[in-house]
């Protein structure tokens, strides 16, 4: 097609990004399902493009429930009386910060912090536990993305920001609503919806570092209301971009170039039709990073459709939804056969859900869930079989799960468990009580939960005597906060018990990999957070500190002899700073700060050595820190416009492996120059 042939061209010019074949069918895909939004049965582009104001009200929320959450329970509650420690970053926040991605945004979140896995895959450790491995559950507007191979959600330059309404996370454990990936953290992006977008919108940004490219990124988005009453919602996104470009000597005396070794490619594709009670999301995604350390890229490709039905009674509303999830997982592209075909799986999951919650009259609220669901993998090439002998695996889950809420003038109970049995493992128990209360000033939360990690498919498939068992989370919470008009203050402790650690293990003369359980651990510690906020200045100040208390799993430990080291990768303190002020309603400058202290991780020190020889280094503390200025409604208010410089002090920035193996650490991009144009249509 000709608007193909041209993007092709564009892209072959600019270097910024690879319109394939398939990036281009998926945008005028999105364009296609766009321009269905200008026709009616009266051929009025008007019903679609100045929706009425009765539609729009029904759909917004209330101005006064902008602090009203539902992650962490079943029942819509203030952020202040949640049952669980919650972080909620607004569209306002999103858009006056300058993020780039969502990468940007979780990296303020308090005690969350930046590692890398294998192959440069970059996810985040939560208060001194390194989370990645289907311990931290990621959704698009209830949806999960990790995948299923490992139960890992990597970042770096994915899931672009516009569309999102607001990102609310847990900061602990989320197993009793959500089950075995949600171990130490919950994060649920919501996008807007219909009406809420009204409209069209295109972004599009491009990063230079050190005079070359090192970012570009492509986003439409649509929402509308179609004849018949049908709402749309669309988004797609097309990026390539470095993880960095630092050149460096490394401990074993090689150089890398990371500018010519870290590339990363994502195409995306949201779809949400709502009619009534009925709702149907379509997820596609295809997320593409290279490692630096070897001569691989690796690859995860998702399709996840699921369709809802809401039945409001009297006394009860009903939720039937069925989820289905097709995945080429975690898999290595261009290695060497004998050794990754082995290990690339595709693997699906079916789930069926329902949930009944009462119409009770306050203080009473109750609501039961059940789900089952089923996991199907094999390798990507059929002649290999699995650890059980066999070509293909299905393993089937079941879960029941409970809420209660009691109010009183002076406390909110709330008790929610959960109950999950999956494949050939002892059933699961995750209990949770909750204490909370907002009075005028003064609010504090007192919460128990026990959560737990139920082994991924690689975990089983790599568990040849069938010996693993889940992790088994204990955690006590603690917060007290002040809330005075536009000053919020807060302070947070936490205790957390791991037992039965799942360490991953690889065999450097026989190439095996292998899953245990390596030992138990216990730590604790605290957040402090300052927020100040009026129409025209925000003032954000976290403080996050995690002290190692005991542990029986030495792969982790920063200093087998110092245990108040703390553990492999992740910094004990951590401080992120933001100031926002708007000079007017067009003009926004935002100055971002990020400090790590010191972090320890194992790295190789003689690449020759049979087997390899690795040596624990400390990595400096590091200040991060990016200026954004923000320019919105120029031309007859349809363009926005921003323009920042991130990592402005140029420091290495070292995301490190949490374990002890040896893996050479991953640095972030330089000193960048970011410029980013969106469209409103």
């Amino acid at each position: 097609m000709l608007i193909s042939k041209i993007l092709r061209f564009l892209s072959k010019k600019t270097g910024m990004v690879d319109f394939s074949p398939f990036g281009c069918k998926a945008l005028l895909l999105l364009t296609f399902l766009g321009s269905m939004s200008v026709y009616s049965q009266n051929d009025s582009a008007s019903l679609i493009f100045k929706a009425g104001l009765p539609e729009i009200k029904d759909i917004l929320p209330d101005a006064g429930s902008e602090d009203k959450i539902s992650i962490a329970s079943s029942f819509e509650s203030s952020i202040y009386e949640a049952p669980g420690i919650i972080t909620v970053m607004t569209e306002e926040d999103i858009k006056a910060s300058g993020y780039r991605d969502i990468t940007d945004l979780l990296n303020q979140i308090p005690g969350f912090s930046m590692a890398s896995d294998v192959q440069n895959g970059i996810s985040f450790g939560v208060r001194g536990n390194w989370a990645e491995e289907a311990k931290l559950l990621v959704m698009v507007d209830g949806i999960s993305i990790n995948e299923l191979s490992y139960g890992t959600c990597t970042f770096g330059q994915r899931l672009p920001l516009i569309n999102i309404k607001r990102v609310e996370v847990i900061r602990g454990a989320g197993s009793s609503k959500y089950g075995g990936t949600a171990a130490l953290g919950v994060i649920n992006i919501i996008t807007k919806a219909g009406q809420e977008v009204s409209g069209h919108r295109l972004s599009t940004n491009l990063g230079l570092s050190e005079g070359k490219f090192s970012r570009g990124n492509i986003s439409y988005n649509y929402g509308g209301l179609l004849p018949n009453g049908v709402e749309l919602t669309t988004m797609g996104s097309i990026s390539r971009g470095h993880l960095s470009n630092v050149k460096l000597k490394l401990a074993d005396s090689s150089r890398v170039n990371f500018g010519d070794s870290s590339q990363i490619d994502n195409s995306a594709i949201y779809l949400t039709l709502r009619y009534k009670g009925y709702k149907f999301k379509q997820f596609y995604e295809n997320h593409n990073f290279q490692s630096t350390y070897e001569p691989i890229f690796s690859q995860i490709v998702s399709s996840i459709s699921e369709f809802e039905k809401l039945f409001e009674r009297k006394k009860i509303d009903i939720n039937l939804s069925l989820n289905y999830k097709q995945q080429i997982p975690w898999n290595t592209l261009y290695g060497d056969p004998s050794i990754y075909d082995a290990q690339n799986l595709v693997a699906n999951r079916t789930l069926i859900a329902g949930t009944f919650k009462t119409k009770l009259q306050k203080p009473y609220q109750l609501l039961l869930g059940l789900s089952a669901y089923s996991d199907f993998m094999r390798h990507q090439r059929l002649a290999y079989k699995l650890t059980n002998d066999k070509h293909s695996a299905r393993y089937f889950g079941f879960s029941g799960f409970l809420e209660a809420t009691y109010q009183t003038n002076i406390a909110n109970f709330n008790l929610g468990t959960r109950l999950e049995q999956y494949a050939y493992f002892s059933p699961n128990l995750a209990p949770r009580l909750s204490v909370t209360k907002k009075f005028n000033v003064w609010h504090y939360k007192l919460i128990y939960n026990q959560a737990y990690k139920i082994p991924s498919l690689q975990n089983i498939n790599l568990d040849s005597d069938q010996s693993m068992v889940p992790e088994i989370i204990n955690e006590i919470q603690a917060q007290i906060g002040m809330n005075i008009k536009n000053f919020n203050l807060l302070a947070t402790y936490f205790n957390s018990r791991i037992k039965n650690l799942i360490i991953y293990g690889y065999n450097k003369t026989t190439f095996a990999e292998s899953y245990v359980n390596s030992g138990d651990l216990n730590n604790h510690g605290f957040d402090l957070e300052a927020y100040y906020k009026t129409k025209r200045l925000r003032i954000s100040t976290t403080y996050s500190h995690y002290q190692l208390l005991s542990s029986t799993a030495p792969e982790i430990f920063c200093d087998t002899n110092n245990i108040k080291a703390g553990t492999l990768g992740l910094p004990a303190h951590k401080i992120s700073s933001r100031f926002s002020y708007s000079f007017n309603s067009k003009i926004t400058v935002n100055l971002a700060y990020v400090y790590e202290s010191m972090k320890g991780s194992y790295v190789r020190v003689n690449a020759k050595a049979i087997p390899e020889i690795y040596e624990k280094l400390i990595f400096k503390p590091t200040h991060n820190v990016n200026l954004v200025c923000n320019i919105d409604n120029l031309y007859k208010n349809t363009v926005d416009l921003s323009i920042g410089v991130y990592n402005l002090l140029n420091t290495k920035l070292s995301y490190l492996y949490p374990f002890d193996a040896g893996y050479q650490p991953l640095y972030g991009m330089g000193t960048e120059l970011m410029v980013h144009l969106k469209l409103k249509f």
